[in-house]
């Protein structure tokens, strides 16, 4: 986990109606890099309103509840450290990303973003957690900074080859 100028908030869905789910041990974990507007807490509001409303979702697909903790760590691009996360460090030193709408058409190095926002949660895929982290980046950019550009990139760790990749549509 991201450890500098970190804020931690958790979901722990409890035991309801009697059913566990997730028992399954396998983490997803996926990382969305971006510059916003919003306040740590908003960003943490956002992300915790955004998985409660999977979790009804899901409930009412399946009648099962998510029981799994969703870990959530913010820290600035900034303060990451190659120790902290070497594989997440190479990534931001080595791509860029078009904000959208792309009006200059010029490429921003994903070590220049402000912040980095990791979630991860059990029983679930790295692109389970991608898909979502893409829907909190887009609440946050839709309620805190929907008059600028979309810049944020979504990355997680690819099964087939191992190394960190951009989450496509």
């Amino acid at each position: 986990m991201l450890i500098i100028n970190m804020v931690n908030y958790e979901v722990d869905f409890k035991r309801r109606e009697g059913v566990w789910t997730n028992t399954n041990r396998k983490v997803g974990v996926s990382y969305a890099v971006f510059n916003s507007g919003a306040s740590v807490e908003d960003i943490g509001d956002i992300a915790l309103e955004v998985a409660e409303d999977r979790a009804r979702v899901e409930k009412e697909k399946s009648g099962i509840r998510d029981c799994s903790k969703l870990e959530i760590a913010l820290a600035s691009v900034a303060d990451i450290k190659h120790s902290d996360n070497p594989a997440l460090n190479y990534f931001l030193d080595n791509n860029d990303i078009h904000s959208t709408p792309s009006e200059s058409g010029q490429k921003i190095p994903m070590r220049k973003l402000q912040y980095a926002l990791q979630v991860a949660r059990y029983g679930k895929t790295n692109k389970e957690m991608a898909d979502y982290l893409d829907n909190v980046m887009r609440e946050v950019h839709g309620r805190c900074d929907s008059d600028k550009p979309y810049t944020a990139a979504v990355v997680y760790k690819n099964p087939n080859d191992g190394f960190l990749d951009f989450r496509r549509d």
